[in-house]
């Protein structure tokens, strides 16, 4: 799966550059799971990590995760192989980016292929801060090869 996230880190490093790029990929997600991502508005639903990647766009109509590669990265993003307090950071860093209308937060994802087999995979998930205030965040993903 290593190459599948490789695929996908690059492609969501496109879609939360600042600029016109997380404006629309925020747009998207406050449509899909509301203004605070939870799902509290009437046709909207909570937020997954795995789920937005496979169902949204980005501005150029790419998707971050292939058609022939949806069913294993939707398995490899569930709890049962992701570390459940890894994905809630990770997630929560995503509603923090995303429900911001034109102050989306950037994001860079880098995707740490080295765990070995049968281990979860983990985010680390850095915010940046200046003068108090998050401004972004680095998110590395640790995944099995």
């Amino acid at each position: 799966m290593a190459s599948s996230w490789q695929n996908v880190g690059h492609q969501m490093n496109a879609m939360f550059l600042p600029g016109t790029n997380i404006t629309d990929t925020g747009r998207k997600f406050r449509a899909k799971h509301g203004h605070d991502g939870r799902g509290s508005a009437a046709g909207t639903k909570a937020y997954k990590f795995g789920e937005f990647a496979v169902d949204v766009l980005d501005v150029g109509g790419n998707r971050a995760v292939a058609t022939h590669h949806e069913a294993k990265w939707l398995i490899d993003t569930g709890t049962r192989h992701f570390d459940q307090n890894s994905l809630v950071a990770l997630e929560n860093a995503i509603i923090d980016s995303l429900t911001r209308p034109g102050a989306e937060l950037p994001i860079q994802f880098h995707i740490d292929s080295t765990r070995p087999p049968g281990s979860k995979a983990t985010a680390d998930v850095v915010p940046t801060i200046v003068n108090g205030q998050v401004t972004g965040y680095t998110i590395t993903i640790h995944c099995v090869p």
